[in-house]
């Protein structure tokens, strides 16, 4: 199934609940693997062995909110999705995954295979 995943990829490292961004395009790619993993899919790899999947935009984005600023590494990742866990899938598509969901990250757009 192709998809279109914006999401703001964080991970817990050092202190806790300290939240930091991944840094690089790869990470950020593994980042989203292992969360699309855990909620019913997969990525299917080529003949190449690299992911159906590839960070396709990546920004920072900083706005204030109440009295605080608000940071968020955003990345758009395009590509292709195999469900594997029908009911966590669906539900994975309406809750969203990842954090920021309620500033639009972690949302999945799926498509119809174009053939």
């Amino acid at each position: 199934i192709p998809l279109r995943l914006v999401g703001s990829e964080m991970c817990i490292r050092d202190s806790p609940g300290q939240r930091v961004a991944e840094v690089t395009a790869e990470q950020q790619l593994t980042w989203f693997i292992g969360r699309v993993e855990r909620h019913g899919y997969t990525v299917p790899v080529n003949d190449q062995g690299a992911p159906s999947a590839q960070v396709t935009r990546r920004e920072i984005l900083r706005f204030r909110r109440q009295r605080s600023t608000v940071t968020l590494a955003v990345t758009q990742v395009d590509g292709v999705i195999q469900i594997q866990d029908a009911d966590a899938a669906r539900l994975a598509l309406v809750q969203g995954i990842g954090p920021a969901k309620s500033y639009g990250c972690g949302l999945m757009t799926l498509a119809p295979t174009v053939r």
